[in-house]
């Protein structure tokens, strides 16, 4: 990270997502010690941090416009499926920008209503 933040324009972004899926035996044990993906936010917001991103944010989710969902050809061609099958995966993305920024967020963070942005303080907090 601290090269992707080297390379980078002033105001460039970096943006890493996820979600719970994983190879057991693939995975370095920090990851697997992560109990919830908030445990995982919080390690990837530590590894934005220590690589010196700015106005560093975690998401949950977009929500998008019925108009402007992907289609989801599985769900809409199939049979009704057992309950539970078919859940939607938990996600979570980590943005960071290359600063300046000067003691506020960028504006972006502000003109995106459909994202749900994690607390990055207080109850709740995944910080």
């Amino acid at each position: 990270l601290r090269e992707a933040k080297r390379v980078l324009r002033p105001g460039g972004v970096v943006i890493v997502s996820f979600s719970n899926r994983m190879f057991f035996q693939k995975a370095i044990e920090i990851w697997r010690a992560r109990r919830s993906m908030t445990g995982l936010a919080d390690l990837v917001l530590g590894y934005f941090r220590e690589a010196g991103l700015d106005a560093v944010r975690a998401s949950n989710g977009v929500r998008l416009s019925e108009e402007r969902k992907p289609k989801d050809w599985l769900r809409e061609n199939l049979p009704e499926p057992p309950t539970g099958w078919l859940q939607k995966d938990p996600f979570i993305a980590v943005v960071g920008y290359k600063g300046p920024i000067q003691d506020k967020e960028p504006e972006a963070f502000g003109t995106l209503d459909v994202v749900s942005w994690l607390p990055m303080s207080g109850s709740g907090s995944v910080w």
